[in-house]
């Protein structure tokens, strides 16, 4: 289709939507979303539709960007706040108070396609299951395995009094107690007030939001909640509170588990009596920096934003943190930072806590959303620069320099401008195509409104081997970037390499064959994958390297100086020969002493260095009496730019030392020659 990177896809299903779009679910070829729009795609859809994001995704013909027949319908004029995929069901959140044509209060599921519950429910219409939430709305809805937690601020589920949280059966008896499917379970930690973040980890519920008891405790706005007994092996009661405590001062926004600690974003500027503003990490078990930290304390890591974080999320040793901050980490960051977990997590000194040099610079705005893609960020919000340069509401910036083959620095906006005339909240990477929600009308140069897809720069960022030798034939080389179709073709910069073929893995990796000839020049060179859409390079991500050294000719041995096999007798090998490779090889050698007579090009279990014997000649020792003596070279070279290529040894023939035996002794005489009691004899000379 030649869309240009940057660009909105031809993909358009909000044409005529007449509300905003706040919650995106990519499922296979189809995109669920929720929100408070009424039309889209040309055809009346109240608050949820499925829209195809290639044509027939349905099986039934439907154009890409097309609402598929599948038509929830919920009857309120609000907003749907959460959309969850699983499998052939969609799970909706919001205030509705039906919804497929049946009442369904504030949660539902529906069928992706018919009898998806094996009752006979036609595709879009809601399943038998129905929860039933009332008394407010559902803002979070998380699968753990056969049940469900919402969070939001109803009071009740299924006419139970369930405030603001609750865990309800996807299937009957999910909790071991005979619960009927849909029905809320036993489970109540009974928040005192609304619930904005819900993470499940093994059988603990980690929960944030504006409460202050939870679980039967005082908790302020964070808590850790078992969602089976003994969760904490504390005997702590399923929906109990745990010990665990860390006692936030306002709300959680955002939170993330991260191997044994928690990372949470929001309004708050204290942690357990700690000042923690706007971002912290606390333990989730003692010690979990290594550093006497109790359970529930906040650690000393500590960035100190000046406000809000609204998105965080944890890429290896660092937290990239969005929100309307203007510093953080000690830093000027305007609305976005990445901040070090660990020291030196930048290679640059950079301390735990403090921000890195990373930093885009949006302004005008703040960061409401962020995805991040291979080493690119997708960010969404109210900005309308980034790093100097117009970016209105969206941008993709580089997290590593050249992150899209175009030597982008890192922490610049890459090209991507797709030009939003509006603000962005949501920001979804599927499949190499990112999905994006907001208030916007316009969209580049098309009118796209609330929501709309584009595919993803088309850049090389790396090749897996990063280098082959001279001569190499047929070998498969991944090349891995973004934004690739299947009409990819790669081509190798320089002579000598010829592509044998290409192979379109996904959006994000394609394979070459090639082979590489004996006289290609050695040195680094650029990769191209070219397609409909455009083309793009990666500099410098691929090496040919020299041909590999071949085994030395085996030298000999001879006794230079001195008897054979002597102490104090000289060896001297002959020179060094027959290794070819390209560069030349240069040769070394080294020689051993071996309990065993020695054989094959590498030192036998029996033998050991001898230290400083290194050269082309060695003076037998008496430590070599009753050892043999082997002398192993090694031919190697270090082919182009890249890492030394191999070495091979040869051995030479062994030697056995012998010493040199001493002199019969003469006879002896006595010194006198009447030997009676008394006298001294002496032994003479």
């Amino acid at each position: 289709a030649s869309t240009a990177a940057g660009a909105a896809t031809a993909w358009n299903p909000t044409t005529n939507a007449n509300g905003s779009v706040v919650s995106l679910a990519v499922s296979g070829t189809t995109v669920y979303i929720g929100g408070n729009f009424k039309t889209i795609g040309g055809q009346t859809r109240n608050y949820a539709a499925a829209v195809c994001l290639v044509a027939s995704c349905d099986g039934l013909g439907t154009a890409a960007g097309a609402a598929t027949a599948w038509n929830p319908n919920p009857n309120n004029s609000n907003t749907v706040n959460a959309v969850a995929v699983s499998g052939s069901t969609v799970y909706i959140g919001g205030s509705f108070s039906s919804i497929g044509g049946v009442a369904r209060n504030d949660i539902a599921v529906l069928c992706v396609t018919a009898n998806c519950d094996g009752l006979g429910t036609a595709a879009g219409a809601a399943a038998a299951w129905s929860p039933n939430a009332s008394g407010g709305m559902v803002s979070t809805v998380t699968v753990s395995g056969t049940t469900v937690i919402l969070g939001g601020n109803f009071t009740t589920v299924g006419g139970q009094t369930r405030n603001n949280i609750a865990a309800v059966c996807l299937v009957a008896n999910c909790d071991g107690a005979s619960t009927a499917a849909g029905a809320v379970t036993a489970w109540n930690p009974n928040p005192s007030s609304s619930i904005s973040a819900v993470t499940v980890s093994g059988t603990t519920v980690y929960i944030g939001g504006y409460f202050t008891t939870i679980g039967g405790q005082t908790r302020n706005r964070l808590a850790a909640v078992c969602l089976v007994a003994n969760c904490d092996a504390a005997s702590t009661a399923a929906g109990v509170a745990t010990a665990w405590n860390p006692n936030l001062n306002s709300g959680v926004a955002s939170l993330t588990v991260s191997d044994t600690t928690v990372y949470i974003g929001g309004n708050f500027t204290t942690v357990g009596g700690l000042t923690r503003n706007y971002v912290a990490a606390v333990c989730l078990v003692a010690n979990c920096d290594a550093a006497s930290t109790a359970a529930g304390a906040a650690t000393a890591w500590n960035p100190n934003a000046n406000s809000a974080i609204n998105a965080l999320t944890v890429s290896g040793s660092t937290i990239i943190v969005g929100g309307g901050f203007s510093t953080i980490g000690g830093q000027t960051r305007n609305g976005i930072a990445a901040v070090c977990l660990v020291a030196n997590c930048d290679a640059a000194g950079t301390a735990a806590g403090a921000a890195t040099a990373w930093n885009p610079n949006p302004s005008n705005g703040g960061v409401y959303a962020m995805a991040v893609s291979g080493s690119t960020v997708y960010i969404g919000g109210g900005f309308t620069t980034v790093g100097g340069q117009t970016r209105d509401y969206v941008a993709a910036v580089c997290l590593v320099a050249n992150c899209d083959g175009a030597s982008t620095a890192a922490g610049a906006p890459t090209a991507w401008n797709p030009n939003p005339m509006g603000t962005i909240s949501a920001v979804t990477v599927s499949g190499g195509i990112l999905y994006i929600g907001g208030s916007f009308t316009v969209l580049g140069i098309s009118n796209q409104t609330y929501y709309a897809s584009f595919p993803l720069p088309l850049a090389v960022t790396s090749t897996s081997p990063s280098s082959e030798q001279a001569g190499a034939t047929s070998q498969d080389v991944i090349i891995t970037g973004t934004g690739f179709t299947s009409d990819a073709v790669a081509t190798f910069s320089g002579t000598g390499i010829t592509v044998n073929s290409t192979t379109y893995n996904n959006a994000t990796t394609v394979t070459a064959n090639i082979t590489v000839s004996s006289s290609a020049p050695i040195g680094v060179g650029n990769v191209t994958v070219t397609q409909t859409s455009g083309a793009g390079t990666g500099s410098n991500v691929f090496s040919v390297t020299g041909a590999v050294p071949t085994a030395p000719t085996i030298p000999t041995v001879s006794t230079t100086t001195g008897p054979a096999n002597t102490v104090g007798s000289t060896l001297t090998m002959s020179a060094a020969t027959g290794s070819t490779g390209d560069p030349t090889p240069t040769y070394t050698q080294q020689w051993y002493d071996c309990t065993i007579a020695p054989s094959g090009t590498t030192p036998a279990s029996g033998c050991t260095p001898i230290s400083g014997a290194i050269g082309t000649t060695y003076v037998l020792a008496s430590t070599d009496v009753g050892e043999y003596v082997q002398v192993i070279v090694t031919a190697s070279n270090t082919p182009g730019t890249g890492t030394g290529s191999a070495s091979s040894t040869s051995v030479t023939p062994t030697t056995f030392i012998e010493g040199v035996a001493p002199d019969a002794p003469l006879p002896i005489t006595l010194s006198s020659d009447t030997p009676r009691y008394g006298v001294t004899l002496n032994i003479a000379s």
